[in-house]
């Protein structure tokens, strides 16, 4: 269950008028109107967490639960475990969510390994599913980002498509290595460490080695905007894998 954080059906919004806990609440209904309309825009995909509907008396969304958590502790207790084909397949998972819901005009804008799941099917073969809506916008429109450093990009002008293709390519570099990007910056989990990877994204466009990442020229090609869409970012990884002869597929680590 997902439920807002500020329960505004239970609150007096008249006595909190003027204060900073009143816009709080404002917020935290226009975020959840906001994703229950995004979780009617898209609909079942294989890619994108189920909404199995809306509890009333609680205002939560009750969502399918991922038989293996997200990507984060997924990758934290088995990703040197990972097989090359596993890795390949869950790249071109995430990229199917993001292509998807752009499709319906919906952009993430929180694309970090916390909002991407890991669920078994029903051949126990594990899969990736896109999470968490919260963030997230409807249109162009540029927006706030999440807060997990070198997972965004701190150029607020760029398009949403951009926004979370870089993202996604943040994703693709923890799948491939176990590690997140800038780990080697981030090593105390500081704000000074953070505002760091901050200045290296948007200052000096310095990213981490691809070099011996299979299809590594992908994942900076989304970190330096170069792909118009996800459409065209998933040409490119084809068109690369086939090259390598890489095949996407498997099951378990």
């Amino acid at each position: 269950m997902k439920y807002p954080y500020y329960p505004w059906w239970l609150i007096n919004i008249d006595q909190l008028e003027g204060s900073w806990e009143a816009q709080e609440v404002h917020t935290s209904k226009e975020k959840f109107e906001k994703e229950r309309q995004i979780f009617e825009i898209l609909g079942e995909h294989p890619r994108i967490v189920r909404c199995l509907g809306i509890a009333e008396v609680h205002r939560g969304f009750l969502l399918e639960e991922a038989s293996h958590g997200d990507l984060h502790g997924y990758m934290k207790n088995h990703g040197k475990d990972m097989d090359m084909s596993l890795r390949l397949k869950w790249r071109s998972q995430a990229v199917e969510a993001i292509e998807f819901i752009h499709k319906h005009n919906v952009h993430h804008f929180d694309m970090s390994p916390y909002n991407m799941l890991v669920h078994a099917d029903s051949n126990n073969d594990l899969n990736l599913l896109l999470c968490d809506f919260g963030f997230s916008g409807i249109g162009d429109k540029k927006h706030a980002c999440g807060h997990t450093p070198g997972f965004f990009d701190p150029e607020w002008t760029i398009s949403p498509v951009y926004q979370d293709l870089f993202g996604l390519a943040s994703i693709f570099y923890l799948i491939m290595t176990g590690s997140y990007p800038y780990a080697d910056v981030m090593q105390n989990d500081t704000t000074e460490e953070a505002d760091a990877v901050l200045h290296l994204i948007r200052w000096e466009r310095k990213f981490p080695s691809v070099d011996e990442i299979p299809g590594g020229s992908v994942i900076l090609n989304a970190w330096q905007r170069v792909y118009p869409d996800a459409t065209a970012l998933i040409q490119d990884q084809d068109r690369i894998f086939n090259y390598l002869k890489l095949s996407p597929g498997g099951g378990q680590p």
